[in-house]
């Protein structure tokens, strides 16, 4: 399995994540404009999610970089991976989930706008790109990769049904958030177990090492955690709309 990583791949990649960073940073400032003044705590919890998010990109950066996360045959265990992908899921679910000030920030959006976002998740088309480099194996690729294309392209559906129907299309952005948070898993797991180390379990003979390099590290270590954390917000806010109109709860 090839370990040169072409150069426009790269250019790729960066650009995926920069802009995913970017849009989302955007986003926050944009919903702290909109609220209130007297709503200190919400305001300074946007912006200071703005700040977390960039110093979190710029670690990761700078952590797969020198390839701390890298899987290696004789390497830690748990792999050093585990803490990039499930060290901030664990860090802010609970604030995405449970907190008042973030669930005001959540209501400047509309579920329109928190499930369409993650057509970027179309994206998945790089896995391709990078098994036709030689870069990973077809048993991780094909399940990630086809997982995270129909999880954008039915982003782009269910948002425009929702957008038609409103909360009458609830049950259908509650599967589409676990279809896309079930693909998450799969692409995660199958890392771990494609990957040298004591986990590898599958393409022994070509072990999934670049999914842990740079810079394809940067979509498990950056972009997983984010897109399980952004389906954590459509959740909420269908639990939040169904309350406020009566309609019970998340399921």
């Amino acid at each position: 399995m090839s370990t040169n990583v072409p150069v426009f791949l790269t250019v790729l990649i960066l650009f995926a994540d920069i802009s995913l960073l970017l849009g989302l940073a955007g986003a926050f400032l944009w919903a702290r404009k909109r609220l209130p003044e007297q709503d200190r705590g919400a305001r300074a919890l946007a912006l200071v999610a703005t700040v977390i998010l960039l110093i979190w990109f710029v670690i990761a950066f700078s952590l797969g970089y020198q390839n701390v996360f890298k899987s290696e045959f004789g390497g830690p265990l748990p792999p050093n991976i585990l803490y990039g992908i499930m060290g901030p899921i664990l860090l802010f679910a609970p604030v995405v989930l449970r907190s008042s000030a973030f669930g005001r920030i959540l209501d400047q959006f509309s579920q329109t706008v928190l499930v369409g976002y993650q057509s970027y998740r179309t994206l998945g088309v790089l896995f391709f790109v990078a098994w036709g480099a030689g870069l990973l194996p077809d048993v991780f690729v094909w399940p990630a990769g086809i997982g995270d294309i129909l999880t954008g392209v039915f982003a782009i559906i269910v948002a425009l049904v929702y957008m038609r129907r409103g909360l009458a299309a609830g049950s259908l952005v509650t599967a589409w958030n676990w279809f896309g948070i079930a693909d998450l898993v799969v692409a995660v797991s199958l890392g771990f177990v494609t990957s040298p180390g004591i986990f590898l379990l599958l393409s022994t003979d070509s072990p999934n090492a670049m999914i842990t390099a740079w810079p394809l590290v940067l979509v498990p270590v950056f972009a997983v955690p984010v897109s399980i954390l952004l389906h954590f917000c459509s959740l909420r806010k269908l639990k939040t709309d169904r309350m406020k109109a009566g309609q019970g709860d998340l399921s």
